[in-house]
C-alpha cells in the first residue's frame, strides 16, 4: 500500500505520462497474482508431472 502511495504521489508530481505507469505496474503485479494462484491450485501438477 505505502509503495501504491508514493507512485501515485509521485505520477500527480510529473504528470500525465508518469500516470501510466501505476497501470503497468498493476496489471504486471495481477498478472502474476493470477500466477500464483494458478500454482496454488494446482495447477502446476496439471502442466508438468514431476
Amino acid at each position: 500500500m505505502a509503495e501504491t502511495a508514493v507512485i501515485v504521489t509521485s505520477s500527480k508530481q510529473s504528470g500525465q505520462r508518469a500516470a501510466t505507469i501505476p497501470w503497468q505496474w498493476i496489471a504486471g503485479n495481477f498478472s502474476f497474482a493470477k500466477q500464483r494462484l494458478n500454482y496454488a491450485a494446482g495447477g502446476n501438477r496439471c502442466s508438468h508431472s514431476n
